[in-house]
């Protein structure tokens, strides 16, 4: 299980792409709304971001989401404190690599072996498959906090659908439609002070209810994608003492789109 919730992507970093469509800039990985996209331009299958953050920051999570890739999509990671284009890879270079697409979810989750401390990074993508462009919705880069104990057995995942219908006269059901998104609660617990005022905690004085957190159930196997969430915590829970050094707390994460 990981939680990133400090997202180095966002400003003051600036980010910089080898193609855009000037209506839909690079620029839009940083806003909120993932629906709000960076496009290349027509016919380009393969490109990179890059980003230059004010300093050096110790980063663990990458994510791409929102994105129109498909399952033959490939990434490839470089990170450098020297480089500005970040295209040695002095400090990491994980090269060529499959990006992790479920066709059904569209997002890319990169979890690096070890925390990787540097001030430039570049995201170079490649899916020959598509015929278009490349489109992708949010950036998330950062370090993230590994609970020593996974969430207890109970946690649940599920779809919120917002749809509403009515009925005509004539008994003719009228259904409006609306973008469903999914929720996601779990319980943290059998971990110790330190541990969860350094994390559980933080994430609540950084956080609160209106800044995005990534949650990823599980890092490796299948069902990454349904298991992995990035949206924002609508619920606050305190840090519970349930008994001696033993810490609980209860996240409810919904999905942004």
């Amino acid at each position: 299980m990981l939680i990133g919730y400090i997202n180095r992507g966002d400003s003051p970093s600036i980010l910089s792409a080898g193609s855009q469509v000037s209506t839909l800039p690079v620029g839009n990985l940083q806003d909120p709304f993932v629906s709000k996209k960076w496009r290349t331009t027509s016919t380009v299958v393969s490109t990179h971001v890059l980003i230059t953050m004010d300093t050096q920051y110790s980063i663990r999570v990458i994510s791409l989401l929102g994105t129109n890739l498909t399952s033959n999509a490939t990434i490839r990671i470089r990170a450098s404190n020297t480089d500005t284009t970040a295209t040695s890879g002095d400090i990491l270079d994980t090269g060529s690599v499959s990006a992790g697409i479920d066709d059904d979810y569209k997002n890319v989750y990169y979890v690096l072996n070890s925390d990787i401390t540097a001030r430039y990074w570049r995201v170079d993508i490649e899916d020959l498959t598509l015929s278009t462009y490349i489109e992708i919705g949010r950036l998330f880069i950062g370090p993230a906090w590994i609970p020593s104990k996974s969430a207890l057995y109970g946690w649940a995942n599920d779809w919120i659908d917002e749809s509403n219908t009515s009925k005509s006269l004539g008994g003719q059901t009228f259904i409006n439609v609306r973008a469903r998104r999914r929720v996601l609660t779990f319980t943290l617990s059998f971990m110790d002070e330190d541990e969860m005022y350094n994390n559980a905690f933080e994430i609540a004085r950084r956080n609160g209810l209106n800044k995005d957190i990534l949650v990823m159930m599980k890092t490796t196997g299948s069902r990454i994608s349904e298991q992995s969430i990035f949206g924002l915590v609508n619920r606050s829970v305190p840090l519970t003492h349930q008994t001696l050094n033993v810490f609980m707390t209860r996240y409810t994460i919904e999905e942004r789109l």
